[in-house]
């Protein structure tokens, strides 16, 4: 249970991590 609570926080952090970038990129 905690494994897949874990690997979803994850992905979320890489999803968010990607969006910031990609609004960065925007902004420069």
């Amino acid at each position: 249970m905690l494994l897949i609570i874990l690997e979803m926080l994850e992905e979320a952090h890489y999803l968010l991590q990607d969006r910031v970038f990609h609004h960065m990129g925007k902004i420069l």
